[in-house]
């Protein structure tokens, strides 16, 4: 007789961390938008024009951060990061207003974050939320509508806060792909130039872009050595045993109820 014995089971357990610990560098592209709010005063305390435009842009930057993955798949780490507006005419006007004297506008020199990050590893996949301080620094320019002349001022810093999420993709040990939102406001700023002349403002700035990161410290060819495949993975297990018992004929002078038969016999299970 044979008998087949089998044992099959399902398992959970995750990929190695879909980032490898330690420090990466970056870069990303994508697109801005949002509204700016200004309101500018010239002459300051007798006329003034404010409003609101709305903002759009394509931008790159760069990134460099820090990360480490816990026992328990969850993923924090830090990041600063610099975005810089495409190089065309006017693309890095945040704002503008006019008078009957002079013209105002506030353009984007770069727009820098330094955040926390919070994720968790779900094999390739490690979805993060992320918030922190996010810092500006434009150059506010007036022209006198009369003479011409432009008074304009660079390398002036903005303070706010942004908030976000995003997804980071493990594409081997070393490199990584992201895609992610982050929202940004500026608060209300205002520069006052030698007209004399006020202008104040504040942005609510929306960002899509999507990035590539470099980890370093990871050989290139690390073997995945980890039992843990994460969530949303599954194996099966089989097993069968098989045992034979018997023993050849054999020259037997007595053949009883109590004596093995000398023709011999075998069986199995």
């Amino acid at each position: 007789m044979k008998k087949l014995l089998a044992a099959a089971g399902l398992s959970l357990a995750a990929l190695p961390a879909a980032a490898n610990d330690g420090v990466y560098f970056g870069g990303h592209v994508g697109y801005l938008f949002g509204t700016g709010s200004a309101t500018l005063g010239d002459p300051a305390g007798v006329a003034s024009a404010g409003g609101s435009n709305a903002i759009g842009q394509l931008f790159g930057g760069v990134q460099l951060g820090w990360q480490t993955t816990l026992p328990s798949r969850w993923m924090v780490g830090i990041e600063l990061d610099l975005s810089f507006m495409d190089a065309r005419d006017g693309a890095q006007v945040l704002s503008y207003r006019a008078t009957g004297a002079g013209y105002a506008d506030e353009q984007l020199e770069y727009l820098g974050t330094a955040r926390g990050r919070l994720g968790y590893a779900m094999g390739a996949w490690t979805p993060f939320v992320t918030g922190g301080l996010a810092f500006a620094s434009t150059r506010w320019g007036r022209t006198d509508l009369t003479t011409g002349n432009e008074d304009a001022t660079p390398g002036q810093w903005r303070l706010g806060y942004t908030l976000g999420a995003g997804v980071d993709y493990a594409l081997d040990r070393r490199w990584t792909a992201r895609a992610e939102y982050l929202y940004t406001r500026l608060g209300l700023t205002g520069f006052s130039f030698a007209a004399p002349a006020r202008y104040d403002s504040l942005y609510d700035l929306h960002r899509f872009r999507v990035g590539l990161n470099y980890h370093f410290g990871a050989p290139a060819n690390e073997e995945k050595t980890s039992d843990d495949r994460g969530p949303g993975t599954w194996e099966i297990h089989g097993q069968t045993t098989f045992i034979f018992q018997g023993y050849p004929p054999f020259n037997a002078p007595y053949q009883g109820a109590n004596s093995l038969p000398g023709v011999g016999q075998s069986r199995e299970t």
